[in-house]
């Protein structure tokens, strides 16, 4: 799907994060997150140093004004799906010896 244009990379995210909302973004909440019925009306991928600094940007954001939030993740460094499947391999592997 990549090679044909269809698709973007794309990253898992951090179970770790925090929800910015309220006037000026003065509500910082670690989680709860975005439930499925919920809808995600976009997605904004920063290159910071820091959690604080994705915050401090994301309690710019006009739409806060309005009753949106803000859920603020890291993106993980690796999928934890590929980190569980070498888990598993390993804990097979043992079994086996």
């Amino acid at each position: 799907m990549t090679a044909q244009g269809k698709a973007k990379p794309g990253r898992a995210l951090e179970r770790t994060g925090v929800t910015v909302s309220g006037q000026n973004g003065r509500f910082v909440m670690d989680g709860p997150f975005a439930e499925s019925k919920e809808a995600i009306g976009g997605y904004l991928v920063l290159n910071v140093e820091t959690i604080e600094e994705a915050i401090a940007i994301a309690q710019s954001s006009p739409g806060l004004a309005y009753g949106g939030s803000i859920e603020v993740r890291p993106m993980a460094e690796e999928c934890p799906l590929d980190i569980r499947s070498r888990e598993l391999a390993r804990e097979e592997q043992l079994v086996n010896v």
